[in-house]
């Protein structure tokens, strides 16, 4: 819930609210979930969300994130449910990131604009940035040309999906 354009600290607390509640009802089936809220699910999608988010305990689990395909999805694991996939592990010094992807719905391009995207606003929260979450620029450092590009793809996929 980014309502109000909270800040990154403010914004995870919200998060974590809201998974620690979530873990109170982690005896009911996935599937009762889906059939008790009525979704359509439509061919191999995940009919409740696209994104997948993960940071194990174990740096070894991240290894096997990292060996299953991290530029596309074909392997095993939560990945292959859903359009994106990003696994974070923490080490003594530093952050390592893997991403996995559908290929049928993502070019590698665009996901690497999209790790960079990522790692630019991780270097803001970790400057103390004060700005509220929606107000990060996530193309800081890009080129003119970087930029101008993706307003072009972003308008494309915008006519793509123009509804009457």
């Amino acid at each position: 819930d980014v309502s109000g354009n909270p800040g990154f600290e403010e914004l995870v607390r919200r998060v974590r609210e809201v998974v620690l509640s979530g873990h109170g009802h982690g005896e009911v089936a996935y599937e009762q979930v889906v059939e008790a809220i009525e979704l359509q699910q439509r061919g191999a999608s995940n009919p409740l969300f696209q994104v997948w988010f993960e940071m194990p305990d174990e740096l070894d689990s991240m290894e096997t994130a990292f060996a299953s395909g991290v530029s596309q999805v074909g392997g095993n694991g939560a990945a292959k449910m859903v359009d994106v996939a990003l696994f974070v592990a923490e080490s003594e010094t530093e952050l390592s990131a893997a991403f996995q992807y559908n290929s049928n719905l993502f070019a590698a391009e665009t996901m690497e604009a999209m790790a960079a995207h990522y790692l630019n606003l991780l270097e803001q929260v970790a400057a103390g940035t004060t700005l509220g979450v929606l107000d990060i620029p996530l193309d800081a450092g890009a080129t003119d040309e970087a930029k101008a590009e993706a307003i072009s793809v972003a308008s494309e996929t915008a006519e793509q999906f123009k509804f009457d």
